[in-house]
């Protein structure tokens, strides 16, 4: 196993543990929507695809992210609009991502089954 190879296995299993020590609170019913956001700041190589897949996971909302050229972050989010704005505030409090702007635009909603990071 090459060092790059060990250090993203690390990373990996410290985002993993960060994100299954989170605790959520009980999210009242809410109305589904589904949310077109572009992400800017530090929000690539600081692994924010993968920990959004992870949080997103455990909320069980829907979408996926990917990496723009312009080193901006592409998400589209779907679920109840407080589990999505949670994973939201979540991404702004973890130290190595620092998300200065946000686009965020509502779209129809999708038939899907999970989050995906897009690599």
């Amino acid at each position: 196993m090459s060092l790059i190879e060990l250090f993203k296995n690390f990373r990996d299993k410290y985002m993993r543990y960060s994100v299954d020590q989170m605790e959520f609170p009980e999210f009242e019913p809410d109305e589904e929507r589904r949310y077109q956001i572009i992400f800017s700041g530090v929000v690539q190589g600081v692994g924010f695809r993968y920990e959004a897949w992870l949080i997103a996971g455990k909320l069980g909302l829907t979408g996926f992210a990917e990496n723009l050229p312009d080193g901006n972050v592409f998400m589209e989010i779907q679920g109840p609009k407080n589990k999505i704005m949670h994973l939201i505030q979540c991404m702004k409090l973890i130290r190595r991502i620092q998300i200065e702007h946000m686009e965020i635009d509502e779209l129809p909603l999708k038939e899907e089954s999970e989050f995906t990071p897009v690599y």
